[in-house]
């Protein structure tokens, strides 16, 4: 959970690979599976950019839910001892067994865009 709280993004530059492939530079590579590669690459690129997204919704939408058993203290200090510990005890079985974020995530990996806020 430490790690859904930082927010990174990828958007790589792919000028130099459009402008080999309309060129026709990229004929210059012999290896067919490295030309193949590079052609599916913005593909990849796509499907980095969908998952960073879905990751950023799941993580907003299920922070409420997270925030009612967990101190933001709590989960934070786990990276950076000098928060130290919340006052309030934080309840991770009750965090495990929520129905509302189940929900969010079972709808987060079956690819929604935004999981429903009812």
């Amino acid at each position: 959970m430490q790690e859904t709280s930082w927010v990174w993004t990828f958007d790589p530059q792919n000028g130099t690979l459009r402008s080999g492939i309309s060129s026709g530079e990229i004929n210059f590579i012999e290896n067919k599976i490295l030309i193949y590669m590079l052609f599916s690459w913005d593909d990849v690129v796509a499907d980095a950019k969908e998952n960073e997204e879905i990751a950023y919704n799941t993580r907003m939408i299920s922070q409420p839910v997270i925030e009612k058993y967990i101190r933001n203290v709590n989960f934070r200090s786990t990276v950076r001892k000098e928060l130290g510990e919340s006052k309030f005890n934080s309840n991770y079985k009750g965090l495990a067994l929520d129905l509302c974020l189940r929900i969010i995530f079972q709808i987060a990996i079956l690819g929604c865009k935004k999981p429903p806020m009812n």
